[in-house]
């Protein structure tokens, strides 16, 4: 079913509503700035679907919606691809115009279709399946289906190809999918590997999180060019034998190997072991450290890591900042992450302000837009349409 356009009366409705006088300054100013930066620029309008992701917000989904059923390919990618709750029936609605476009879209399309059990959808990722092959989240939607074999068979292909790109690119798909014969697959490419291309299939183990890989990876932790990679995959495979390889890596003589180590005992619930290390990585002189403790504390557990990003959050280079600040988003709500995330948002680099301002928007509340008034001005595009996205959802909330 075809979806009409509503972006060109959600444009006219957004430019009249501040004529509501009850209605704050920096709310009617932000309404101005989401009708009319993203329809500027095509670049603006894709950054305003990027960080619009997922939202339950009225201007957000609106544009979202419409960007899927839109006759822009692009926009119409980078919208489905934001999708990751259960789609509703607008939704569905608008992916199956999507659907009917072919090429890329119509595969991203089917693959959040087929999650939601969508027959049509289903069947016509398996019919690709066999002309070749399909992107990484299609496989993992098809993978959860009566087709299940036949994503194996195809992944198993790739996965022995002469081409290590791709090699890789079946071991990112393994890492997508939830099935044993994942975790089967990706440790049989681990064993015919050699030397550093051995790194994929080890992150992707990370990511299936089955802990019964845990002992493969192990013997890779001294491994020149693998180090990295392990430590960060046992650490998020939960296997509290694995603690054994790692806490002697606190000893390396490179701090990056030790902020890696550090972190993955942290996940593995060496608590005491972690606290000794951490404090002096947040502090350590080389921003590349940092940056990379940042990255790895970011899903960590317990509020000793939500204070180790907000020491970070205040780094002098830019870089830890913003991977500090990403860290922090979506965080448990407390009064000090919120606090930290408004301060960030005043942050002078803009790439900062505007991951700041994302995770404002999830922990904010509506005594928190006044302050935003300023960047709504801003000259720089990017910055005002963050700012307007989240004036406008904190305007639904309540302080």
């Amino acid at each position: 079913m075809h979806r009409p356009n509503y972006w060109p009366l959600l444009v006219a409705g957004l430019v009249l509503a501040p004529a509501c006088s009850s209605e704050p300054a920096e709310v009617a100013l932000a309404r101005e700035v989401i009708a009319q930066k993203p329809a500027e620029d095509p670049a603006y309008h894709l950054y305003a679907l990027s960080i619009m992701s997922d939202s339950e917000a009225p201007h957000a989904r609106s544009m979202i919606l419409d960007a899927i059923a839109g006759e822009d390919r692009v926009a119409a990618s980078e919208a489905i691809q934001g999708l990751q709750r259960n789609t509703d029936e607008e939704t569905r609605e608008a992916l199956h115009t999507a659907f009917g476009k072919g090429g890329s879209v119509q595969a991203l399309a089917a693959s959040v279709l087929a999650v939601s059990g969508d027959g049509e959808a289903i069947e016509w990722l398996a019919e690709q399946l066999g002309q070749g092959g399909l992107p990484g989240p299609a496989m993992a939607a098809l993978a959860a289906t009566e087709h299940s074999e036949s994503v194996r068979t195809a992944l198993r292909g790739l996965i022995w190809s002469k081409s290590l790109s791709t090699r890789n690119k079946g071991y990112a798909a393994l890492g997508e999918v939830r099935a044993p014969w994942a975790v089967e697959l990706l440790l049989e490419g681990l064993d015919k590997e050699f030397g550093q291309e051995r790194v994929e299939p080890i992150v992707a183990l990370g990511r299936v999180g089955d802990p019964a890989a845990a002992a493969a990876i192990s013997g890779w932790v001294n491994t020149q060019g693998l180090v990295l990679a392990s430590l960060e995959a046992l650490g998020r495979l939960a296997d509290a034998g694995s603690l054994s390889v790692i806490e002697p890596m606190l000893d390396h003589e490179q701090p990056l190997v030790r902020a890696y180590a550090a972190v993955a005992a942290w996940r593995l619930g060496a608590r005491d072991t972690a606290m000794a290390a951490i404090p002096a990585l947040v502090a350590d002189a080389d921003p590349a450290v940092r940056r990379a403790l940042a990255e790895q504390l970011s899903g960590g557990v317990g509020d000793e890591v939500t204070d180790w990003l907000s020491q970070l959050a205040t780094d002098d280079d830019k870089d830890v900042r913003a991977e500090a600040y990403r860290g922090l988003v979506g965080r448990r709500q407390t009064s000090g992450l919120v606090t930290r995330l408004a301060e960030g948002a005043q942050d002078a680099v803009y790439e900062v302000a505007t991951i700041a301002l994302s995770g404002l928007a999830v922990v904010g509340d509506a005594s928190h837009s006044a302050a935003l008034g300023p960047l709504l001005e801003s000259d720089n595009p990017y910055l005002a349409i963050s700012a307007a996205h989240t004036v406008l959802v904190l305007a639904g909330s309540q302080p």
